[in-house]
């Protein structure tokens, strides 16, 4: 049973709430690239995770591991969970979706980002997330087959548990909202919102309504929360310090744990 203190139904973000359950999974997308040739925003993601000294979940492309090996090695040798991020545009694709691709091609674009890895980490990636949560059955099927074990695309309509497709364990994130919000978002096709931090602080309206939710999915019977962002949102300055804010406060309330320790729950 989750044990709380203090009342977090409120929108105030420094509202503090104590929670020693379910845990906390932090993950960041590392794309690197904020301008050709520029990766500073994975150094000051570097600084962050020296600061805040608690492990996450870091899905890295092969842009950064080429250019900053010496980080996503010192991140695969510490406390962090590291895993491989894939834009296939970026490799050569027509589609940046990788649900719209077949699963030879699937296969092939991991197979090249898992190849970065090993030629400048002396490492093969077994955890996974796509880029732009391009989630299909069909991506599992070719995660499985190369050799990956840890997937967290999923961007699920409903809140739902961990669970296992072959040899491989899918995370789905962290959504929120009602069937109201749903409806609304439809037509975007958007189903559920992830806790992505980032896409509500870069406006200071939108801050007390994502403490809000994330107070509300605290109080939610959830196996895990996960909350996500980018490491390019720390080269703005203000969202910067709003992010850093909002992950002092979410650190507060959870434990935070690597993907792999999370619990699993039935099989879909």
């Amino acid at each position: 049973m989750t044990a709380y203190q203090n009342d977090c139904s409120g929108s105030d973000p420094d509202t503090i709430l104590q929670v020693t359950d379910p845990p906390l999974l932090v993950t960041v997308d590392v794309e690197g690239v904020v301008e050709e040739g520029d990766f500073r925003s994975v150094d000051r993601l570097a600084s962050l995770l020296e600061t805040f000294g608690i492990p996450m979940t870091l899905f890295v492309t092969p842009a950064v591991t080429i250019n900053r090996p010496e980080a996503v090695a010192r991140w695969i040798g510490g406390d962090h969970a590291v895993g491989l991020h894939i834009h296939p545009a970026r490799l050569g694709g027509d589609s940046d979706w990788l649900a719209t691709y077949n699963k030879s091609s699937i296969r092939t674009f991991i197979g090249r980002g898992q190849d970065v890895f090993s030629d400048n980490v002396g490492i093969e990636p077994t955890l996974f997330r796509a880029g732009r949560w391009s989630f299909s059955q069909t991506l599992l099927a070719a995660l499985d087959e190369q050799g990956i074990e840890c997937d967290a695309s999923q961007r699920s309509a409903a809140k739902r548990s961990a669970y296992t497709f072959g040899d491989v364990t899918e995370y789905p994130m962290t959504v929120f909202g009602g069937s109201i919000l749903r409806y609304i978002l439809r037509p975007y096709g958007i189903d559920g919102i992830p806790l992505h931090p980032d896409a509500f602080l870069k406006s200071h309206a939108l801050a007390a309504p994502l403490y809000t939710a994330t107070a509300r999915e605290i109080l939610s019977d959830r196996p895990y929360v996960m909350v996500s962002f980018h490491d390019y949102d720390l080269v703005d300055g203000v969202l910067h310090r709003r992010l850093t804010r909002y992950l002092s406060r979410v650190t507060d309330w959870y434990r935070s744990d690597r993907i792999e320790t999370l619990p699993l729950g039935d099989n879909p």
